[in-house]
């Protein structure tokens, strides 16, 4: 069996004390971290539920005039209806 080396690990700071005081502020700095994440998680959540809670976006309450511009009538029937606008061709077929 070969004998162990007397120096196995190459220390990266001057002493041991230093070491340790080093490894407990960053252990610190990572539980801040941890609930900083936290807290700015629970901040978003609650502003996502509160966007759930606003208003309904409704279409017919937003009907902008830039959706119904026209440069050529369609190719069918109700030449002003898209051609997923149910609401648009019952009323064109309508007497």
């Amino acid at each position: 069996v070969r004998p162990r080396a007397t120096q196995a690990a190459r220390k990266m700071s001057s002493s041991e004390e230093h070491a340790v005081a080093g490894a407990a502020l960053w252990k610190n700095i990572s539980f801040a971290g941890i609930g900083l994440c936290f807290v700015v998680g629970a901040y978003e959540y609650k502003v996502h539920l509160d966007h759930l809670a606003g208003p309904k976006y409704l279409y017919e309450n937003n009907k902008f005039p830039a959706m119904k511009m026209r440069n050529k009538d369609f190719p069918w029937a109700c030449s002003d209806c898209g051609l997923f606008e149910t609401e648009c061709w019952k009323a064109c077929r309508a007497p």
